[in-house]
């Protein structure tokens, strides 16, 4: 009973006392606090500034030819045959195949593996090691497809607006003229990863259409078959027409003149509180212990 009541007491603190202690210690608080805002800002120096560089992007009409198709066009331009379209697009986009397009790039491996930093006066990479002999530009050990898709997924970024159907892409990179070239490579590799699948389906439709229309009889059917045939025609004929088949650019992917981060003032302003909550409750704390201890 006597200690449950001895711990009563030693909690039952008046803020006189708190700041008696917190006075009889500013100093240390003080200068303490001090060097854990320079170590703040020194370590905020220390982490490799990343640069974003962003593009907006809409659902290319090319991509979808049956939305001019006389039967029920408006339903399919503006229904849900357009948010279709978008969520498939941000599928490939996030899937493991896209990234294989650039896993077997070994300029973009080494650029997403194998860079620690970028010295952009001097225009210098600080490179692993561990990793890639730059003597010989070879790979000393060549990451693992899996760990290299986690470090893309952690510098690629898309997502889309379903309310406007806007499809937001950005890419993240010590070096800012590489997160620009890395968004740029991705917006034309989904636009003609899609335009080849595109061709290659009306291609093998277009052979199927032959070789019925060379079995069939029937005047009907053989329209029937001549107008897809001429619709698959016109599909291949309109993806060669640009090569932005899948999504049409809007905003064009830049060049960033700034650092996205580290934010080098919330670093430090953080690590200046952190420092004076750390240190304050140490010595206040100290001292009401040494009170107490004395006391009983």
């Amino acid at each position: 009973m006597n200690e449950n009541i001895n711990n009563n007491d030693f909690f039952d603190v008046s803020f006189k006392e708190i700041f008696a202690s917190a006075n009889k210690h500013i100093i240390k608080i003080l200068s303490l606090t001090l060097v854990g805002a320079l170590i703040s800002v020194i370590y905020s120096l220390t982490i490799p500034e990343k640069y974003v560089s962003q593009a907006i992007s809409v659902q290319a009409e090319i991509s979808n030819p049956s939305s001019v198709d006389s039967t029920g066009g408006l339903l399919q331009i503006f229904g849900p045959q357009s948010k279709s379209s978008t969520e498939k697009t941000l599928t490939i986009l996030k899937s493991r195949s896209f990234f294989r397009n650039f896993y077997d790039d070994n300029q973009f491996l080494f650029e997403l593996m194998a860079i620690e930093s970028f010295d952009i006066k001097n225009n210098t990479y600080k490179v692993n090691d561990r990793l890639f002999n730059q003597n010989d530009n070879t790979w000393i050990r060549k990451p693992s497809f899996e760990e290299s898709f986690r470090v893309f997924n952690e510098v690629f970024n898309v997502s889309s607006n379903m309310v406007t159907s806007e499809i937001y892409t950005s890419t993240k990179h010590v070096n800012p003229v590489v997160a620009l070239q890395w968004n740029t490579a991705i917006l034309a590799k989904i636009n003609q990863i899609t335009k080849e699948k595109q061709i290659i389906k009306s291609s093998s439709a277009i052979d199927y259409y032959k070789m019925q229309l060379n079995n069939e009889n029937s005047l009907a059917v053989k329209s029937v078959l001549m107008s897809s045939m001429a619709k698959e025609l016109q599909t291949i004929a309109t993806s060669n027409v640009t090569d932005e088949y899948s999504l049409e650019v809007i905003d064009p992917p830049f060049l960033p003149e700034r650092s996205s981060e580290p934010n080098n003032a919330v670093i430090s302003i953080l690590g200046t509180i952190l420092s004076f909550v750390l240190f304050f409750t140490y010595f206040v704390f100290s001292d009401l212990y040494k009170s107490f201890n004395r006391k009983s």
